[in-house]
């Protein structure tokens, strides 16, 4: 049971999975950082500057970037919550389903990034393969837990 599930009534209803999906999503968001962060020093690079890209703006700090980050991250699993708790019935059959579906999420995200998001900002300087694997993370980390939740 999750930590959550104990503060709410009704653990089907739509505001506990937005609300659960907050809280994956910052957990999927810390795990998705820590595989990039090992991918950018396995590769030689140096992470406060991966960081760094992450912050946007006029003003770049590693700390603005892990903080924005992990703010994104929080409202791509809120978002996927909300998806999830439309598609529960269906999911909670064939525990797999929301794996994929959170790997199918994470790849419309890095589309949308590569597409809207990537052009604007200076993160476009990360390696496509260190983008797709940590996003995959992401993805396997929140249909994961979602998954865990609806079986």
């Amino acid at each position: 049971m999750d930590k959550i599930d104990i503060l709410t009534e009704n653990k089907s209803s739509f505001s506990t999975f937005v609300v659960d999906g907050v809280i994956y999503g910052l957990v999927s968001g810390t795990v998705m950082f820590i595989s990039l962060a090992a991918l950018t020093l396995l590769s030689g690079g140096a992470l406060g500057a991966t960081l760094e890209r992450f912050s946007g703006g006029s003003v770049s700090s590693p700390v603005l970037g892990l903080a924005g980050h992990l703010g994104v991250s929080a409202i791509y699993g809120a978002l996927f919550g909300a998806l999830i708790w439309l598609l529960k019935s269906y999911l909670a059959s064939r525990e797999i389903l929301s794996w994929l579906a959170g790997v199918l999420y994470a790849a419309v995200l890095l589309l949308v990034a590569q597409l809207l998001i990537l052009p604007t900002i200076s993160i476009g300087a990360i390696p496509t393969w260190q983008w797709v694997t940590a996003h995959g993370v992401y993805g396997l980390m929140l249909g994961g837990l979602f998954a865990r939740k609806i079986s």
